[in-house]
Parts: C-alpha cells; structure tokens; sequence
C-alpha cells in the first residue's frame, strides 16, 4: 500500500487510506478476544469505540470542507451584497435531528433561561452531500455574478468615456491627481440606495465620497488607459480586471453616468435655445446658408467651447440688430405684406396692426412685429387647405368669364379671328372642359370645408373682407339658377317644333318669353399702398333680361 505524502495528508484522505485497514483489522478482533479470554461485551464496546472514532474522523473531515466553502460565499457576499446569499447559505445548519438529541444530551428545558443557540458549536453540523451540492450551486452563481458585474462595469466605463470626449473633458491618466469636487463635481452628491438596503440593526459606516473619489477614480483611469492602448493597437480591450465590483463601486459608477448625461442634455437644450434664437437673427441680417453652416459645423458638440461659442454668437447677433433695428422692421414688414397677401386680407383688415405705421423704431416695436408674424403665420397654417382651394376656385372662375366673353366674340367661328392663333379655339375646349369638370367639385369642397374651420375657430371666414361663404353660396344658387333656365328653354323649344300650325292660323307670340344670362366674374384689382400691393377678388352676378 503506498504512503500518501506529507503534503496532501488532510483529515479526509487520512480517513480514505485507514478505512480498509482498519475494516481489515476488525475482521480480528472476534479471534483475538477468544484468544485472550475476553467476555463477549468487551468486544461489543470496542467495536463500538471504533466506529465513534471512525465517524468522528470523517465528520471532522467533512466539517473543515464545509467550512472552506462557507468562508467564501462569506468572501463573496462581501463583494455581492448581504442580500445576495441567503442566511441559511451563510450560516451552517445543524444536522436533522441534532437540535432535538442536543436539548436531550445537554438536559436543555424549553422553558430553560440558558435559552438554546444553534450557532452552539457543540451541535453537530449538517455535511450530507445534499448541503454539499447546494453551497456549490450557489458559489457558481455567485461567481457567475462577479462576472457579470465585471462585464457591466466594462460597458459602463466606455460609455464615461465616451461622455467626456462628448462634454470636451479630458479622460483621466493613471498619473493624474485625484479631482476634487470643485473641479469635476461629479457624481454630484446622491443618497446611495445599496446603504439603504443594508440590515438597519447592523451599524454599517456611511459612504465617504472623499474616499470613494480616491478609491475609485483610479479604477476608471486604468481603464481608460488600456481602452487607448487597445484602439491604438486595433484589439479588443477586454474586461476590467483586478477590481472588486462592489455594489456601491458599480453604483458609484452608474450615478457618474448618469449625473454626465444630465448635463449632456442640459447643455444641449441650452444650445438648441441659443439656435432658436440665433436662426431668427441670422435670418433678418442676411446671414448666408454657407456661413450658418460652417459655424454650425465648427461647433458640433456639447463642450463648454460650443456653449460659449453659441452665447458669444448671439451675443454679436444682438448687437447687429441694435445697430441695424430699423432694417429689421422694415424686412418684418414685408413680411407681414406677403403673409396678408397669403391671407387675402382687405385694406381693414392691414389698418387693425397699427404698430405698421409707427415711425419709432424701438426694441419694443420689433417685438410687436415678430409676434404679429408669428400670429399671421399660425393663422395661414391653419387656413393654409383652404386658401388653396379658394385660389384654385378664383382661376376656375376667372376661365369661365373668359369663356363667356369669348363665345360672345362671333370672329372666331369665321377664321378672321383665329388666324393669328390658330390653337385658340382648341385651348378654349380644354378650358371648358377644365371648368365644367373641376368647378363643382371645387364648390362641394368648400362648402364643407369652410363651415368646418368657421365651428372651429368661432369666426368667418374672410377673403378680402367679404365673407367668403356667403359669397360662395350665392354664385351656387346663381349657377343652379341658371341650369334651370337653360333646361326650361330647351324643352320649349322641343314643344314649339313639334306644333304644326293650322291654314291662317299666326305664330305663337314670343312677346313674353325671356333669354336671361348670368355672368359669374371675378375681378381682381391691384392696388398699391405703403410700398405693398395686394390682390382683392370681388364676385360680382349680373342678369341681363331681353324680350324678343
């Protein structure tokens, strides 16, 4: 049989080498006791004797693996957390039965004052390979969790990192002096939630951020540095190596984050209101497409350089337009010219905005203005369907007064007429078929329209100062008027042929009968007024009435 070494001689192989020398020498005993004489009960109580020492051997044993493995789940809820494990992992349990032949042996009452501790090292612990398997169970998953955590803190890393580059600040250097609060106040002052959770009954230090600054700004350092060594080198940078992932290190890191990209945000709300703006100003002076882009180009990001950049923009912008605060007013007054030309409005309506005539030119009055184009522009938004259906309607119109004039013009059947533009009558077919097809279809549509924006906005609907739905219905009526007449002609005619008069009897009398015609016209007139012009349309109904 070979001699195990000195070195790896534990309690465990100790037991495995001397169980079959021992189950050998017990095979003996029964002879040697005849041999010498002894009583039979001598050899029950060695036998016995053997067997305690035996199991004490192999519990002993057991015991000291059970406790290596407690010692580091205890090792790792250090790092993971005290909720992590629960009490019964950390804690040996007594075997089953134990606590009940402990009270026996020890005479322990329930009613006992001594009261009764399963931490009493006198109970016997539970080292089944049941207790075994589940303590190595939840030494993986604790394991599993530290590198889980040691894979987050890696991504969390590069993000900061990427958060400085962003924010124009320089990444730290292993060589680099810890920051104080006053010059990177980050992560700004927070109560920390894994604190909260601990046992409230164990007094557990508060988190020191002077310490954890100390403590934990050079993790991130090295990081950083073998993150630029990796790029560098075109490798991947791997994982965070040598670090406990303490659950107040990873939330330290988190609220650093956090606190960078808040004031991500802020900085760049605070540039987006600078642009905002800077757009309206550069817009009034002038300021070329080109050269808007090319600053913002220059001052792509969320530094304190681009911030600066933008207020010191704004800041010459502002006093550009102190200087040039009459130009101003007069570029917003053409604009409200062309936004009431979009909103056809009459000459009433223009002379409302008095501030339009004052001569005082003044901060206060530019603002008067701006807030006038922001108003005619919501409105024009809000009319803008609308006003093109109104505008396509006009045109209809003005091609059908056209038409009516033209057919008036008797030249055009002979060829005198069309000699100098022999397409003429080809492009007035199309014109008719134009109007007869898209009018109605024109009308039904406003009628809808137009009464739905009138509900919504608790107003008429003006177009140069008329209402344009009264307007509306009454051309309709006048058209529908019209047709009837039409119809009514020609079935009289059809009537008329179709009587043959008798020997001296006289014609039928035409004394009474009417021809009427109705003209729909839009005239538009042009007229100019402060350096503006702007177009009114007026539909006008004319019925002329001849006896034949």
């Amino acid at each position: 049989m070979s001699r195990p070494s000195r070195k790896s001689l534990t309690p465990e192989s100790l037991v495995s080498v001397l169980v079959p020398h021992i189950t050998q020498q017990t095979l003996l005993l029964p002879t040697l006791h005849t041999q010498l004489g002894l009583p039979p009960s001598a050899l029950e109580s060695d036998l016995c004797a053997l067997r305690e020492a035996l199991l004490k051997t192999l519990y002993n044993s057991k015991l000291e693996q059970l406790n290596t493995l407690t010692n580091r789940l205890h090792h790792l809820s250090s790092t993971l957390g005290s909720t992590f494990f629960s009490d019964d992992i950390l804690h040996p349990s007594p075997a089953p039965g134990e606590v009940e032949a402990f009270k026996k042996r020890e005479e322990i009452q329930d009613g006992d004052p001594q009261g009764f501790d399963e931490e009493d090292e006198r109970l016997l612990r539970d080292v089944a390979p049941e207790r075994f398997n589940r303590l190595e169970k939840e030494l993986v998953r604790g394991k599993s969790e530290i590198g889980r955590r040691l894979v987050s803190l890696s991504g969390l890393f590069e993000q900061i990192a990427w958060l400085y580059t962003e924010l124009g600040i320089l990444l730290p250097t292993p060589a680099d002096p810890i920051p104080s609060s006053t010059e990177f106040p980050y992560p700004r002052p927070y109560q920390s939630k894994v604190a909260a959770k601990m046992d409230p009954f164990v007094v557990a230090p508060a988190p020191d951020p002077r310490r954890q600054r100390a403590e934990y700004f050079p993790i991130f350092a090295a990081y950083v540095g073998k993150l630029q060594e990796a790029m560098e080198e075109g490798r991947d940078p791997g994982g965070v190596e040598g670090v406990d992932p303490t659950q107040m290190l990873v939330e330290w890191f988190e609220r650093l984050k956090v606190d960078l990209e808040e004031e991500k945000t802020h900085r760049e709300a605070h540039i987006q209101t600078l642009y905002d703006q800077l757009e309206v100003l550069w817009k009034r002076m002038g300021i070329t497409d080109e050269d808007i882009d090319d600053f913002v180009e220059l001052n792509r990001g969320s530094s304190t350089d681009n911030v600066r950049a933008y207020e010191l923009e704004l800041e010459r912008m502002l006093e550009m337009k102190r200087e040039k605060m009459s130009m101003f007013i007069g570029n917003a007054r053409v604009e409200i010219e062309q936004l009431w030309d979009d909103l056809m409005f009459s000459e009433e309506e223009r002379e409302v905005f008095a501030a339009f005539h004052d001569d005082e030119h003044s901060e206060d009055l530019l603002t008067i203005h701006e807030e006038e184009i922001v108003k005619l522009k919501n409105e024009r938004r809000s009319k803008a369907p609308i006003l093109v259906s109104i505008r396509k309607y006009y045109q209809i119109c003005e091609e059908q007064k056209q038409l009516e004039i033209s057919a008036s013009d008797q030249s055009r059947l002979l060829g005198r007429g069309t000699r100098g533009d022999p397409g003429r009558l080809l492009r007035e077919e199309k014109m008719r078929k134009r109007v007869v097809k898209e009018k109605p279809k024109l009308e039904q549509e406003l009628l809808i329209s137009v009464p739905h924006w009138e509900e919504e906005n608790g107003k008429p609907l003006l177009v140069n100062g008329i209402h344009f739905m009264g307007v509306l219905q009454e051309a309709v009526r006048v058209e529908e008027a019209k047709a009837d007449t039409k119809k009514r002609q020609r079935t009289n005619s059809t009537v008329g042929r179709s009587i043959t008069p008798g020997p001296g009897s006289n014609p039928p009398s035409n004394a009474h009968s009417r021809k009427a015609s109705v003209a729909l016209s839009i005239a538009p007139s042009l007229r100019s007024a402060s350096g503006s012009s702007h177009a009114s349309s007026a539909l006008s109904i004319s019925t002329n009435s001849t006896t034949s």
